[in-house]
């Protein structure tokens, strides 16, 4: 089946969403502004503009596709901090196949 040419004149190709745990209040996918690339992300992440994050979902509209990032995401944090980090500073816990948590282990 051929597809519908794209409308949109300009994609970010990865487009990153937060699911965000606010403990009683539950779990809600984090409002997004049109800053949702990985760069912003990963800055946000580390100015701890979630409370805690347990699923990041990448999207890449011009392809139409989606997929969970959440363990990329923690790599790449991983690798950024390591220079300032004592070992083991930075977990990422998997407690189920499907969900992840992103979090500072406290000492």
């Amino acid at each position: 089946m051929p597809r519908s040419p794209f409308i949109v004149p300009h994609v970010d190709p990865d487009t990153d969403l937060v699911l965000n745990d606010s403990g009683r209040l539950g779990r809600a996918w984090c409002e997004a502004d049109e800053g949702t690339d990985r760069e912003t992300l990963l800055r946000r992440l580390l100015d701890d503009q979630y409370s805690h994050p347990v699923r990041i979902v990448g999207f890449d509209a011009a392809e139409g596709r989606s997929r969970d990032v959440t363990i990329d995401i923690g790599d790449e944090l991983r690798r950024t901090l390591q220079p300032s980090l004592a070992p083991g500073a930075l977990s990422i816990d998997e407690e189920e196949s499907y969900r992840c948590t992103i979090g500072f282990m406290t000492p």
